[in-house]
């Protein structure tokens, strides 16, 4: 009798799992690099999108869909990289411009952080 309701319990665990809707949305945006700086001299607030940090980059915002509003024309995003050599795969980005695409995993019940990368 308890193995009948362990496979019942693990087939509706699983039924309810594959229910969850996900859905990857993407944003394409422009922007030109103003600074890149070591973080341990950056004063202000940026957000890590990487899990081992150690350069701040501030991008000046060109283009970008109207639905990311933290991320206007003109307004500058600071993101903290590990590597700018890897992440822009230039030696020297400064004054260069970008397109980014940004990818972000969405489902019913949450909303996951934004992955950015850049567009060849």
């Amino acid at each position: 009798m308890l193995r009948v309701i362990t496979i019942f319990l693990l087939s509706v665990v699983v039924r309810l799992a594959a229910d969850e809707k996900s859905q990857q949305l993407e944003f394409r945006i422009r922007a030109r690099v103003q600074d890149v700086v070591p973080l341990p001299s950056f004063p202000g607030s940026f957000t890590p999108i990487d899990p081992d940090p150690h350069y701040v980059v501030t991008l000046q915002i060109e283009s970008a869909p109207t639905s990311l509003t933290n991320f206007a024309a003109g307004s500058a995003v600071r993101l903290a990289i590990h590597s700018p050599l890897l992440f822009f795969r230039a030696p020297d980005a400064k004054g260069k411009t970008y397109d980014f695409l940004l990818r972000r995993e969405a489902n019913d019940r949450r909303s996951g952080a934004l992955h950015w990368e850049i567009r060849q």
